[in-house]
């Protein structure tokens, strides 16, 4: 989820983050156990690690720049997404490492290019929001949007997001890619 574009925001809880930490934490304890498949338990443990700061990142900065709270812009650019960049690290030395414990180097670069325009989307978002506190831009645009349901259901509907979500052409931006 793209935090300043929002498309799946209105399908998060804030209970995600300690969901996705208990999740890191279970994982990253099986991973300890050690034998043929730990790197499994590690690499799962790793994103839910990344999930666990990242899950909600586009609600509170949304929320955020809605009640104009500067002060809370500027800890999500200076602290929140660089760990959230730090972990996406982390997880990209474990999954290439269990990548090549069972695959051929070839294919990883789709993982590379993935991993790495999500770290530099979350540094393009830190630099909207440091042009923005330092007043070089009166506004961040995709912050200025309506958050609305991924697969256009209204408020009131129980219907279930769950077609085309491992999609990264789908996913990845509401733009075309």
């Amino acid at each position: 989820n793209d935090p300043m574009k929002g498309m799946f925001d209105r399908h998060t809880t804030a209970q995600f983050p300690a969901f996705y930490k208990e999740c890191a934490e279970e994982l990253g304890a099986l991973a300890l156990r050690g034998g043929r498949f730990a790197y499994l338990f590690d690499v799962q443990a790793k994103l839910c690690f990344v999930l666990a700061l990242k899950s909600t990142l586009g609600v509170e900065l949304k929320a955020a720049y809605d009640a104009n709270d500067k002060e809370r812009l500027a800890v999500i650019a200076s602290e929140t997404i660089p760990q959230i960049c730090s972990r996406i690290e982390e997880f990209h030395k474990a999954f290439r490492k269990g990548w090549m414990s069972e695959s051929r180097m070839g294919g990883f670069d789709v993982q590379d290019l993935r991993l790495g325009g999500l770290v530099q989307r979350l540094k393009s978002t830190v630099t909207a929001i440091e042009e923005y506190l330092n007043g070089q831009s009166e506004r961040i645009e995709e912050l200025e949007e309506e958050r609305l349901f991924f697969d256009c259901r209204g408020n009131d509907s129980d219907k279930c997001l769950t077609i085309g979500m491992n999609n990264y052409r789908i996913t990845a931006t509401p733009n075309i890619l």
